[in-house]
């Protein structure tokens, strides 16, 4: 088939726009695959990420070796505010089965130094704003609940739906 002049040119430029445009659409392909990676939940049974950090107080925490509760959460988030004052409520009851609560946001130090529910709280808050710790346990959503046990084994992580008072007692069930 031969092609007129005109339909030339037009071959030509689809030709030329679609080799301009090959390298972002090869970047933004694999970002997606990543993102996929990301969203897909890790799975009760699997190991945890086991981090030691620097607190907002300036105390290093570890959780090799240790029960911990982690708490992804957000200051802005009205169900993140109802769980950390239920994680008050249920706080000397983690503490009596030794284990150690620690919130992360990936949110800088000023705003959660200024967020009111974190006042005179007793567990631990780490910054993440690289997220590197939130990527490793793909946290998708807020509020988020992980128990990890002694041995570093996922035993809980909370599902979107589940209400929070069912959290607490799945995590205490478990200890």
């Amino acid at each position: 088939m031969k092609l007129k002049k005109g339909e030339t040119v037009v071959v030509v430029a689809v030709i030329l726009i679609v080799l301009v445009m090959l390298p972002g659409m090869i970047r933004e392909n694999i970002g997606l695959i990543k993102m996929i990676r990301f969203n897909k939940p890790v799975k009760v049974g699997e190991r945890g990420y086991l981090f030691e950090e620097t607190t907002l107080g300036g105390e290093r925490v570890s959780m090799e070796g240790k029960k911990t509760l982690l708490v992804f959460f957000k200051t802005h988030c009205p169900s993140c505010e109802k769980g950390m004052s239920m994680l008050r409520e249920y706080s000397e009851r983690l503490k009596k089965q030794s284990v150690g609560v620690v919130c992360i946001s990936n949110e800088n130090e000023a705003a959660l130094k200024g967020y009111p529910p974190l006042e005179k709280i007793t567990w631990d808050l780490i910054s993440d704003p690289d997220m590197r710790i939130i990527k490793k346990y793909r946290v998708k959503y807020v509020i988020c609940f992980v128990y990890v046990d002694q041995d570093g084994i996922i035993r809980y992580y909370q599902q979107p739906d589940e209400k929070l008072e069912a959290v607490f007692q799945s995590v205490l069930d478990l200890i």
